[in-house]
C-alpha cells in the first residue's frame, strides 16, 4: 500500500500533486494520493481558490462533509478555471515569466510550439472551459507541474491583449515580454488565406474551429475545385466583414496607433518582426527546430485584389501602418534584430 502524502494546504501543493495525474483514472488519481482527514471547507477553499477569509456560512460543515468531493467539485468547476492562471502565477512568484503577446498571423504558431517544447506553459485557451475539456486541462496541469520542477521560467502565451497583461500586473520587472509584428497589409492577406484554407481543408463533418470559419464565410462546405470567381467571392466576404481583420493596434493598444505606441513604451516590450524573426529566434532560442505550423496556401493574392479591395485594406490597416512605420524607423536606426518599446519615445 502506497503511503499517503500530506494534504495540500496551498494551490502550489495542489498543482504539484498533479504530477501524479493519470488520464485513465481521472482526477481521483490526484485526490487519492493524500490523506484528507481533518480538512475543513475553509482549508479546501484556501488550497484551491486561495480564499482564507470566507463567510461563515460558506465554511459550515457537518459529519457528511467530504473533502475529496469538495476538492473534486472545485477543481472541475468553471470558477477555478477562470481564476487558475492568476492563482498559479501567484503560487510560483520566484519563476521568471516569459510572456509572448501573440498578434494573429505574425509567426505566433511556430513560436508557440517552440516555447511549449522548452518551458512549462500557461496558454490562454487552457482556461476556457468551452475550448478545453476538463480532462485535457488536468493533463496540461500535469505537464506544467512536472516542467516547473526543472525550469526557472513559466511561459504565458495565447491571444491576450497587452493591456490585460499590464492591468492584471502579470508582467513584472525582470520578466521577458515580447511580440512579433508584420507588414499590416500582409496580415490581411494572410488572414483571408488562413480562413479559406481552414474551410477548404474542413472534413465532410466539420468540427471545432472549422464550423466557426464555415459560418463566418456563410457556407456549409467549401466548393470542390473552386473557380477563380468563387474564390474571390469568399475572399471578399472575409475581407469586408466588420472588424474581422485582427490589427496589431487592437492587440497591443486600444485600436489606434497613439495608444499602442504608449503601451509599447510603458511596458518596454521587446519587438521583432517577420523579416527579423528567423535570426532573432535563433538568437533567443538557439538550435530550435522550425515547425512551419499553420502556414497557409495563398488563394487570394495582391494581384487578384481590385482597386476597391486595396483601398479597403488601406482603410482597415491605417492605424497599423502608422505604428509599423514608426517601429521600422527605430529598426533602421538601431540596426538590430529587435527593439525595446522604450525606443519609440
Amino acid at each position: 500500500m502506497l503511503q499517503k502524502l500530506p494534504a495540500p494546504r496551498h494551490l502550489r501543493d495542489v498543482i504539484e500533486l498533479f504530477t501524479l495525474y493519470d488520464p485513465a483514472q481521472g482526477i481521483d488519481s490526484v485526490l487519492k494520493s493524500f490523506d484528507p482527514r481533518g480538512l475543513t471547507r475553509a482549508d479546501v477553499l484556501g488550497a484551491v481558490l486561495g480564499e482564507t477569509d470566507v463567510k461563515p456560512m460558506a465554511v459550515m460543515q457537518d459529519e457528511s462533509y467530504r473533502p475529496w468531493a469538495h476538492f473534486r467539485n472545485l477543481l472541475k468547476g468553471d470558477e477555478f478555471r477562470r481564476r487558475a492562471r492568476q492563482l498559479i502565477l501567484q503560487a510560483y512568484p520566484e519563476k521568471q515569466r516569459i510572456i509572448f503577446v501573440h498578434v494573429p498571423k505574425c509567426a505566433g504558431t511556430d513560436l508557440s510550439f517552440l516555447l511549449k517544447r522548452r518551458y512549462p506553459v500557461l496558454a490562454d485557451d487552457q482556461f476556457m472551459p468551452e475550448v478545453t475539456p476538463v480532462e485535457k486541462f488536468f493533463a496540461q496541469l500535469r505537464d506544467f507541474s512536472i516542467g516547473c520542477r526543472y525550469s526557472d521560467s513559466i511561459v504565458l502565451l495565447g491571444h491576450t491583449y497587452l493591456s490585460l497583461y499590464r492591468q492584471q500586473k502579470i508582467s513584472r520587472d525582470g520578466d521577458f515580454l515580447f511580440t512579433i509584428l508584420r507588414d499590416p497589409v500582409e496580415i490581411v492577406y494572410s488572414f483571408i488565406n488562413f480562413v479559406l484554407g481552414v474551410c477548404q481543408r474542413a472534413s465532410a463533418t466539420p468540427v471545432g474551429h472549422e464550423i466557426g470559419w464555415l459560418k463566418f464565410l456563410e457556407i456549409s462546405a467549401f466548393p470542390q475545385n473552386p473557380t477563380l470567381d468563387e474564390i474571390l467571392i469568399l475572399a471578399r466576404r472575409a475581407l469586408y466583414k466588420d472588424n474581422a481583420v485582427d490589427t496589431m493596434c487592437k492587440w497591443l493598444g486600444n485600436g489606434d496607433a497613439e495608444s499602442t505606441i504608449a503601451n509599447l513604451i510603458a511596458s518596454d516590450i521587446e519587438i521583432t518582426d517577420i523579416a527579423h524573426y528567423p535570426a532573432w529566434r535563433e538568437l533567443r532560442f538557439p538550435r530550435s527546430p522550425v515547425t512551419r505550423h499553420n502556414q497557409s496556401t495563398w488563394l487570394f493574392t495582391p494581384e487578384l485584389a481590385s482597386p476597391a479591395d486595396r483601398a479597403h485594406i488601406d482603410k482597415v490597416t491605417a492605424q497599423d501602418q502608422i505604428l509599423y512605420r514608426r517601429v521600422q524607423g527605430c529598426w533602421q536606426r538601431s540596426g538590430g534584430l529587435s527593439i525595446r518599446g522604450s525606443a519609440l519615445k
